[in-house]
């Protein structure tokens, strides 16, 4: 997605250049609105938006701001594993602060009920240690059938990650909320996510 991103803006540079290189040419004059390359590639929004599970059980709402992946790249993801292995992604979104240059990301993911809070944790460290990284958790509490973690990690050529994670235990499946973004950018998104996290809605029964 970065790659992406990029892209855009190599883009609209270069338009920017070839524009000039014409100046001496007589065109008929048109008057454009005075627009910020922020603003053309991510364009503040406001109000919110909510995700639902397919069953309903779970619910939360988000920043109009964020841009979700659609089903197709989903798809992908599931057949990559690009996350916990057997786990199935449900939404996933990001957001980039154009000022700050500030990314961010939104994972909502399921996966078998049988497996506990411990278990779920030396996963992801099964995962980041695979790829010759390190991962260190900075909070894991548990109450009644609902989980939170936090941690930070670090795989091989990669810049360190803040990882923020809900967790919902239920009988036919377990819930997960994961906010991830660069180490050095928690601070600038660290009360988004925990709002984030408030909305939150779980029931077992819908």
């Amino acid at each position: 997605m970065i790659l992406i991103l990029g892209c855009g803006l190599v883009s609209y540079w270069r338009f920017k250049k070839f524009s000039q290189s014409l100046s001496g040419v007589s065109l008929p004059k048109i008057e454009m609105p005075e627009m910020k390359t922020e603003e053309m590639f991510f364009p503040e929004k406001e109000g919110y938006k909510e995700f639902a599970s397919p069953d309903g059980k779970l619910k939360l709402k988000y920043s109009a701001n964020w841009i979700e992946s659609d089903q197709t790249l989903l798809e992908q993801f599931n057949q990559e594993e690009v996350v916990l292995k057997e786990a199935k992604i449900l939404f996933f979104a990001y957001q980039f602060n154009f000022e700050s240059q500030a990314l961010a990301f939104l994972m909502i993911e399921e996966i078998s009920p049988e497996k506990s809070l411990d278990e779920i944790i030396k996963d992801v460290e099964k995962d980041v240690t695979e790829k010759e990284g390190e991962l260190e958790i900075i909070n894991s509490e548990r109450e009644n059938e609902t989980a939170l973690i936090e941690m930070k990690f670090k795989k091989k050529m990669e810049p360190n990650f803040y990882a923020k994670e809900k967790i919902f235990f239920g009988k036919e499946k377990t819930d997960l909320v994961v906010f991830t973004t660069f180490e050095k950018d928690w601070p600038k998104f660290e009360e988004e996510a925990n709002e984030i996290f408030d909305s939150i809605q779980f029931t077992s029964n819908p």
